[in-house]
C-alpha cells in the first residue's frame, strides 16, 4: 500500500516539475517529464493535453494534433479546444515564418499548474 502512495507522490512531483519547466520555457525538458507522466497516467486528460501543448511549443505539430485527436475520443474536456486553438495559432505563426520570437509565445497561462492527483482522469 505504501508503494502506491509513493507512486502518487512521485507523479505529483513530476507534474510540478513539468509545470515549472514549461513556465521557464524549458520545453524539451518539460516534454521528457510529460512523456514519463503519460506512461504512468495514459488516460489523464490534463497530462495528455499539456503534452500536446508542449509538442506545439516545440513546433512538433503532427504529433501534437495526433495526440489531441486521441484525447478527443476519450473526453470532452474544455482543455482540448483550448489546446487546439493554441496549436492553430502557433502553427499559423510558424507558417508565416515570423522572425519575432516573442510573437511565438502565444500563451503561458494555458496550463499554469499541472496536478496529476486531480480528478481529470477519463472514466
Amino acid at each position: 500500500m505504501q508503494e502506491a502512495a509513493v507512486t502518487q507522490f512521485e507523479q505529483h512531483e513530476l507534474a510540478g516539475e513539468a509545470s515549472r519547466l514549461l513556465k521557464a520555457d524549458q520545453d524539451p525538458k518539460a516534454l521528457a517529464v510529460l512523456e514519463k507522466l503519460s506512461v504512468m497516467l495514459p488516460d489523464h486528460v490534463d497530462i495528455q493535453t499539456t503534452r500536446a501543448f508542449c509538442l506545439g511549443k516545440l513546433d512538433r505539430f503532427d504529433e501534437a494534433y495526433t495526440l489531441l485527436g486521441h484525447i478527443e475520443t476519450l473526453s470532452d474536456s474544455p482543455r482540448i479546444p483550448q489546446t487546439r486553438s493554441f496549436l492553430d495559432a502557433r502553427k499559423a505563426l510558424v507558417l508565416q515564418e515570423t522572425t519575432n520570437p516573442e510573437s511565438k509565445k502565444t500563451t503561458r497561462i494555458l496550463f499554469p499548474v499541472l496536478d496529476s492527483s486531480g480528478d481529470t482522469n477519463v472514466q
